[in-house]
Order: C-alpha cells, then sequence, then structure tokens
C-alpha cells in the first residue's frame, strides 16, 4: 500500500492529478479535513507507527496547518489501526469560521464514499469513521 500525505488530503492511492471541483474521481482517500490549507512558517506534518502487529496504529498529525488566505491554527490527527479502524481527531482549530463548508469522509474505491460530516467540528472532538 501507498500512503502519501498532503495538506490538503490524506490518500491511500496514486495522487490525484487535479483537486475537486473537476470531474476525475478521487478513489481511496481519507479526508480528514477537505480544504486549502497551509502550513505555517512553524508548521509540520508529523506520522508515527504505535503498537505491536497485529494491533498497530498509525498517526499522521498536521500541525499548526490553516485555511488557505485566513488567519487559523489548526491540528488535527488521522488514526488508522492495522485492523482497518479509521479516527479522525481534531485538537484545535483556532480561527475556524463556524459556518466553514468543508467535507469530512473518506472515498472507497468506484466512487463509493462516506460523507462523515460538512461543518467544522469542535476542538477536543474525534470521529470515529470505521471501527
Amino acid at each position: 500500500m501507498t500512503v502519501e500525505v498532503s495538506a490538503r488530503i490524506f490518500a491511500t492511492s496514486t495522487p490525484p492529478s487535479t483537486w475537486p471541483g473537476t470531474s476525475t474521481t478521487y478513489n481511496n482517500q481519507l479526508a480528514p479535513f477537505w480544504a486549502d490549507l497551509e502550513l505555517a512558517a512553524d508548521g509540520a506534518v508529523y506520522w508515527q507507527v504505535k503498537g505491536e502487529a497485529p494491533n498497530r496504529t498509525l498517526l499522521v498529525q498536521w500541525d499548526r496547518v490553516s485555511l488557505a488566505a485566513m488567519r487559523s491554527a489548526l491540528t488535527f490527527q488521522v488514526q488508522l489501526t492495522q485492523a482497518g479502524g479509521v479516527r479522525f481527531e481534531y485538537a484545535t482549530l483556532d480561527g475556524l469560521p463556524a459556518a466553514f463548508p468543508l467535507l469530512i469522509g473518506l472515498q472507497g474505491v468506484f466512487g463509493r464514499g462516506l460523507e462523515a460530516a460538512t461543518t467544522p467540528p469542535s476542538a477536543g472532538s474525534a470521529l470515529r469513521v470505521i471501527e
């Protein structure tokens, strides 16, 4: 399996050549925060594998990212368990407008997906997409 991590999406397939708003279908991806994001000067994306087989968890964290052209400070994480669980956690959502339109969810093969939320989560919350 190939894992690509970017400011915009978290994908588990080959990277798409274009972004939403086009005719491209994005398969095999997780979207903990589908929006135009930028790393702050002190921002970073981290990853870590915790645990031992068969109970490992891949953690990917976006730390101090902001919405493009906005002053915001966002920190959130994706947790993928070896058993197939998916969890999105949101630590800091400073400067995020309450009515900001975004998509949180996942998409599998053939364009079939699960839209988990279309409004911003609250800081300190978690969203279990698959257990």
